[in-house]
């Protein structure tokens, strides 16, 4: 037990002992390792400071590259804005021009119709119809124009007379913006105008002013007439033209307008006739002889109703044909005779009303047709040429206004006819009553004890 003692104590010596030599041993290692770190970072501080001066070189060398290179780039973006603005300013400016040249072709074409409907009868087409008129030739021709106005020449050419429908050849001079004319034979003179579309002028004769004082005046010894409208007057003249090339522009359907209007024209006629002869007495010459049914012989009142008008002799007579009757018989008659004079009153009267309303109705019929017509010419020809137009807008005015024309006067002579004949069958009416009313006095008066026949 004592060894084992001994032996537990001597190991808890030796390691104490050893415990008091490690911690010696391992500040030794740290200290010699960070001896060790110590100069390795000095080392790479000693590195650091010979590689920083290339490295900051190299930097300033990159930077003054950088800025460079964005230099440029601001200067190209510069130069690429600028383009820009030089090419927005070219495309304005490119437009301006085309719009000048659109400008200048439409100035252009306008000035060569406006010297092509200028030209004087006889001169032909100078300027060419094409899309791109001679400009120059038109304007070289006007100023031959001009100094042709100027020195008065005569010349010849064909011109169309309306007034007859023929084509003649004439000699005519120009004198300011008139083209006087005198045709070779002497028969007509006047002033040469140049229709739209045609070929040669038209001649429209002068008032007053004979062939003979024409050629004098061609010829430089006579006097000018002058028109102070300049030419519109001689224009307006020939659009006016004569009723029945006016009534001709509406065609068929305008010839069937007149044609109902003159029949309505007869039957108005023929229908007045006849109220004339239906017509009855007024009531100041009926009440005499009405006074006398009641108690006068019947050859008193036969002789006083021969006075009277037909149609009134009529209703007596068919009275006093019934007077002796009764009542209910005598009724009877004069109504049969009311109903016959009211259908002879209303003859006619239907077709009136009829022609009346189919007057318009045509009209508008022709207004139809002829707007038609104007746009099937349009879709071949399109809006350009008037003239061609012409006939179709003329036709579809013509008929409104030839329906119209036909319509209030024939509706008119409706209403004067139908107010004539509801008075008249008025008085019809009225007289047969007072007749019965009579005819019942009467036969009360001859049948009382006091009054024998």
């Amino acid at each position: 037990m004592r060894l084992r003692a001994i032996i537990l104590g001597g190991a808890l010596g030796l390691a104490a002992a050893h415990a008091a030599d490690e911690p010696t041993a391992a500040r030794i290692d740290y200290e010699a390792r960070l001896a060790a770190a110590v100069a390795e970072l000095s080392a790479l501080h000693a590195q650091i400071d010979r590689e920083r001066g290339p490295l900051a070189a190299e930097v300033q060398r990159l930077e003054r590259l950088i800025a460079a290179r964005e230099e440029s780039i601001r200067e190209r973006e510069l130069s690429a804005a600028q383009f820009d603005n030089r090419r927005e300013a070219a495309d304005a400016e490119l437009k301006a021009l085309r719009q000048q040249k659109a400008y200048a072709e439409v100035q252009s074409d306008l000035l060569s119709k406006e010297l092509v409907s200028s030209l004087r009868p006889g001169e032909g087409a100078v300027v060419p119809v094409s899309d791109t008129p001679d400009i120059v030739a038109a304007l070289r021709n006007g100023v031959t124009r001009l100094q042709t106005l100027l020195d008065g020449e005569v010349a010849e050419t064909e011109a169309y007379l309306p007034h007859d429908g023929s084509l003649a050849r004439v000699r005519y001079r120009a004198l300011g913006g008139q083209v006087y004319f005198v045709t070779t034979d002497g028969r007509q003179a006047g002033v040469l105008q140049q229709r739209a579309g045609a070929p040669i002028p038209a001649g429209v004769a002068v008032t007053g002013w004979d062939a003979k004082e024409a050629a004098e005046t061609l010829a430089g010894a006579g006097a000018w007439p002058v028109d102070a409208s300049g030419g519109r007057a001689l224009s307006l003249q020939q659009t006016r033209g004569s009723l029945v090339a006016h009534v001709a522009k509406g065609g068929v359907v305008g010839l069937s307008i007149l044609a109902l209007g003159a029949g309505a024209l007869v039957f108005t006629i023929l229908k007045a006739g006849q109220l004339r002869g239906l017509r009855m007495d007024e009531p100041s010459r009926f009440e005499p002889l009405i006074a006398a049914v009641a108690a006068a012989p019947t050859e008193v009142i036969t002789r006083r109703a021969s006075g009277l008008r037909p149609a009134t002799r009529e209703l007596v007579a068919e009275g006093m044909a019934r007077l002796d009757s009764g009542r209910e018989v005598l009724e009877e008659h004069l109504f049969a005779f009311i109903l016959r004079q009211r259908q002879l009153h209303e003859s006619k009267l239907g077709f009136l009303a009829m022609a009346a309303g189919m007057a318009p109705l045509l009209g508008l019929l022709g207004t139809v047709t002829g707007m038609v017509r104007t746009f099937d010419l349009i879709s071949v020809f399109g809006t350009g040429q008037a003239g061609r137009l012409a006939g179709g807008i003329s036709e579809a005015l013509v008929t409104t206004e030839l329906g119209l024309v036909v319509a209030i006067p024939v509706l008119m002579a409706h209403g004067w006819l139908s107010h004539l004949s509801r008075r008249n069958l008025a008085l019809v009416e009225g007289y047969a009553t007072r007749f019965v009313a009579q005819a019942e006095v009467r036969a009360q008066r001859y049948s009382s004890p006091e009054f024998p026949a």
